[in-house]
């Protein structure tokens, strides 16, 4: 589990900041991809597909007109 792989050290005593360094490195990762998805969607005009493709935002945001 991500939680036990990243809070322990290869001797396997506990070290918080282990946990600290792999979030911030998933949030770096995901949020560079989710910000190149979004500039797809800006650039070929597709935002409605875009928002619909998205847990948060189907069925909640309406883009706006062209």
């Amino acid at each position: 589990m991500f939680k036990d792989d990243f809070t322990h050290e290869l001797d396997g005593s506990f070290n918080s900041n282990l946990l600290r360094s792999a979030d911030k490195v998933h949030e770096l990762v995901s949020g560079s991809k989710e910000f190149d998805e979004s500039m797809e969607a800006i650039k070929s005009d597709d935002l409605p597909a875009y928002y619909e493709s998205k847990e948060f935002t189907k069925g909640r945001v309406d883009p706006p007109p062209k």
